[in-house]
């Protein structure tokens, strides 16, 4: 209560007087702020070429779809359509949602769920498809995900008041058709035949022409805190997760950098140490006092603090030329080319090992 009255007589000894600013009252100049002493560089001892352009998720959760965009385009150097991705996506979510008797879609998703959903939506080239609109621009995505979420909650409802299975079967249908139209109406028809290079293909036909890599497993590997082994938890034929030591994953990165691929990573976005107009991503560049500085791993497993995933693409890294490890890794975001370093990031080390949940990448032997 002493707090709360300290307050209220502060607000009201300024009443007589002109109102202050926020700024005037909480004056933080250099709490966040990049340290003058940062030593930064844009320089990289590995950056991987032929590199595609940088995207814009705009308002839909899609980094993980963006970042196996990314990915994929780097190896065959076929601008992919976004777009279809993202409703072929969202169609996936909420088909998902009904079978799994949920009320909502989740845009979230793992990179090796993501995969998995890549394989059998297909792929669609740039050229190959004009929308007629964006599900991603302005407010479109909000109201869009809010009538799918209306369309599913309605057919949850439904299903509620009857067991007849071939009722539940025709409510589960309808709101598919439902599901269907709300994207359409946005974006119209959604193309499963098109013409690409003189040819006919349907999505699935020309993922598995061009991208055969898109049909490979795909191996994640989970920084595990306090392990000093490396372990399969989980081995289908879908994917293997892997738990390890972080000294395992910044490894196994680099490798598959100086393979000639990029590496799909998971972090834990955190705005306290990110500097959006240069891109540095780093926790010794920033003004912040040590009781404020990121929880350790160890830290993170005992008190659920891992949030926020955002998911990147390593395209190359720096190494320190003392102790010829990782100094930094130039990362590719989807956030447009107006954000970071025309829209890279460089993650350095502290950060890497304070904020990385795990990494991702499809298994062609070659690591």
């Amino acid at each position: 209560m002493r707090g709360l009255f300290f307050v209220l007589v502060l607000c009201c000894a300024f009443s007589a007087q002109a109102a202050p600013t926020c700024g005037e009252l909480f004056v933080f100049e250099t709490y966040g702020a990049l340290k003058p002493s940062f030593e930064h560089s844009t320089n990289y001892t590995v950056v991987l070429k032929n590199e595609s352009v940088v995207r814009d998720q705009c308002n839909l959760g899609h980094c993980h779809l963006y970042a196996w965009i990314s990915e994929l385009e780097h190896r065959q150097n076929i601008k992919l359509s976004s777009e279809y991705l993202d409703a072929a996506f969202l169609f996936e979510a909420a088909r998902t949602a009904l079978e799994e008797n949920a009320k909502f879609i989740t845009e979230a998703s793992s990179s090796n769920i993501t995969h998995f959903v890549l394989k059998n939506t297909g792929l669609v080239p740039d050229s190959a498809w004009s929308p007629e609109g964006s599900l991603k621009k302005g407010s479109g995505s909000v109201k869009v995900i809010e009538a799918i979420n209306s369309v599913i909650q309605k057919a949850h409802y439904l299903r509620s008041i009857t067991t007849d299975k071939k009722q539940i079967e025709e409510i589960d249908n309808l709101a598919i058709a439902q599901v269907d139209a709300l994207i359409v109406n946005v974006t119209g028809p959604v193309p499963n035949r098109f013409e690409y290079q003189g040819k006919i293909y349907s999505p699935q036909s020309f993922a598995k022409k061009f991208f055969p890599e898109l049909f490979l497993p795909v191996v994640s590997v989970v920084a595990d805190p306090g392990t000093h082994s490396v372990k399969r938890v989980i081995d289908n034929n879908y994917y293997t997760t892997i738990t390890a030591p972080m000294s395992f994953l910044e490894k196994t990165a680099k490798a598959i950098i100086d393979s000639g691929r990029s590496v799909l990573v998971t972090l834990q976005q955190s705005a306290l140490f990110t500097d959006n107009a240069t891109g540095i991503m780093s926790v010794d560049a920033f003004q912040v006092p040590p009781y404020a500085l990121p929880l350790t791993p160890l830290e993170k497993k005992t008190s659920d603090g891992w949030k926020d995933y955002h998911v990147l693409t390593i395209v190359g890294y720096e190494l320190d030329p003392q102790t010829k490890q990782v100094r930094k890794w130039l990362v590719k975001n989807s956030w447009g080319d107006d954000m970071g370093d025309n829209g890279y990031f460089h993650v350095y080390q502290d950060y890497f090992r304070s904020f990385v949940k795990h990494i991702t990448y499809t298994d062609d032997g070659s690591v």
